[in-house]
């Protein structure tokens, strides 16, 4: 899609050399890019502090070693936890316990 913009070139220039670029599309490509993700993060830092946890809830009883894998992921090389114990801290996870 092509797009018209007016940019400072002063601006876009400086931008190129800095990110080592070699043209003014992969600057404002990145840009955008940079921008998205900021926003994303923005977005993130709201949520700190609005999960509420049970009154009776214990951090430290949760096994270290509990992954979260979302239901669609189809990956099998994800560490699985089936012990109720934490892991010791000079243990890895995919590390075979025998």
């Amino acid at each position: 899609m092509t797009t018209n913009l007016a940019i400072d070139n002063k601006l876009i220039e400086e931008a190129r050399l800095l990110g080592q670029h070699r043209t003014k599309k992969a600057v404002v490509a990145e840009a955008l890019l940079e921008y998205i993700q900021r926003r994303k993060q923005v977005e993130l830092i709201g949520l700190f502090g609005t999960i509420e946890y049970p009154a009776d809830y214990k951090y430290k009883k949760v096994p270290r070693c509990f992954v979260w894998v979302p239901r669609d992921c189809s990956r099998s090389n994800l560490p699985i936890c089936n012990s109720e114990e934490p892991i010791k801290s000079n243990r890895r996870l995919n590390e075979d316990p025998g």
